[in-house]
């Protein structure tokens, strides 16, 4: 499971109460539908790991179903999934099974058993006994590289890996440098040690690694950190306690601080998996029913307003007729009333929609129902009498009956 992740300029951290937040880039509405930056760190859904690409965020939640946004995103979560990874041309995921997938134009079980994957000219992935492998896409064969492997991590242009004795090895060479996580930025490589020390190599254009020079060999900085990821010019990382801190580039607020530093000590509390108990997964019947209400009150939302616009078209009518009008007026007013005629004629047809609607979410919640307890389907059974009651009322008391709602919205 992955508690932290960066996308080029926009940081992603599950926090201690494991929800998902988000601060930064949010041009491929990797955050959330707005399309807008955030400088701060927005609260989002329970999540229960994260990974990301330079433009794409894999996202599973506590029920193994996969989520990805971004440059690339899928249509429909994906169920069953415990890893996933994108390079936001192609998705690769293993599911609760071990079995590893992925997805160009259609979702490709290959029926191979995997624990790690990576995306770097092809796929890689060990399998359970950590043999390293790589599949050609071309061919879609699976070939050993002769490589044991504990971890595995890549970019478009970088491999790493560490070792059955935790040596860290870049693009093929061994660092010699005792590792438990590699990541990489644009044109810097990073390393966090056994002894949660940070190494880098490269370059660091805006002191996310302190005030050191480029270093063209892994030098050791003076962060000390547990866990780490990369975006393109910035880090975010977890202290000894668990805090999340950023430093680097913070041209689109990735660093969560708004715009002014371009170092942050974070107030967000990073998730301890080793203590944390996750949420209790909803079962079908009160997931299906939730949805079916939030949509019940949106079309209500959506109907009423609907309906309070005409109204007040009414009302705007109505104050022309009570002054002082000429020739001119009347013929506008004529035209009005001609146009508020038809849009009742289509507040008609709205709500005969609404009913038609209703009829048929709550013919499926019934459906969905049949053994649930009884509290479930006397909601159910008082939601069937509230539409009854609509089909009865004349035309202006179904007006009366949708306003009634504002109260309660």
């Amino acid at each position: 499971m992955n508690a932290i992740a960066c996308c080029a300029n926009t940081t992603f951290v599950i926090d201690d109460k494991g929800y998902l937040r988000a601060s930064g880039k949010n041009d491929f509405q990797q955050i959330d539908e707005l399309s807008k930056e955030y400088n701060h760190f927005q609260k989002l859904d329970l999540c229960q790991s994260v990974s990301a690409s330079s433009s794409s965020v894999c996202i599973i939640d506590w029920n193994n179903t996969l989520t990805v946004k971004g440059i690339y995103n899928i249509s429909k979560p994906i169920p069953h999934v415990k890893q996933a990874i994108t390079n936001d041309n192609i998705l690769v995921y293993i599911d609760t099974n071990d079995t590893l997938h992925y997805v160009t134009a259609t979702d490709i079980d290959t029926g191979l058993k995997a624990s790690q994957i990576a995306i770097f000219m092809g796929i890689f992935y060990t399998d359970l006994d950590n043999n390293l492998f790589e599949i050609d896409l071309n061919t879609n064969k699976s070939t050993s590289t002769d490589i044991k492997a504990k971890q595995i991590f890549s970019t478009c242009d970088n491999f790493a890996y560490i070792d059955m004795d935790d040596n860290a090895f870049v693009n093929g060479v061994n660092t010699k440098i005792k590792a438990k996580k590699i990541q990489f930025g644009f044109n810097f490589t990073v390393i966090l040690s056994l002894s949660n020390e940070l190494y880098f190599r490269g370059t660091n254009n805006y002191n996310q690694f302190g005030d050191l020079p480029d270093a063209e060999e892994f030098t050791k900085t003076n962060i000390i950190a547990t866990d780490i990821a990369c975006g393109t010019y910035h880090i975010a990382f977890t202290d000894d306690n668990g805090k999340l801190h950023t430093k680097g580039y913070n041209y689109s607020g990735q660093l969560g601080v708004g715009f002014s530093s371009n170092t942050n000590d974070t107030d967000i509390q990073v998730i301890d998996y080793s203590n944390f108990v996750p949420p209790k997964p909803k079962n079908k019947v009160e997931d299906f029913t939730s949805i079916i209400k939030k949509d019940f009150m949106s079309t209500i939302k959506k109907d009423i307003s609907s309906i309070i616009d005409k109204v007040n078209d009414l009302d705007i009518i109505n104050t022309k007729l009570e002054t002082k009008i000429d020739k001119s007026d009347i013929i506008n007013i004529e035209k009005d009333i001609r146009s508020i005629n038809d849009k009742v004629d289509k507040l008609d047809v709205i709500i005969l929609n609404l009913e038609n609607k209703i009829d048929i979410k709550l013919e499926q919640i019934i459906n969905e129902i049949h053994n649930v307890d009884n509290n479930m389907y006397n909601e159910v059974s008082i939601l069937v009498d509230n539409q009854n009651y609509l089909k009865k009322t004349s035309f202006g008391s179904k007006i009366r009956a949708f306003l009634s709602f504002k109260s309660l919205i």
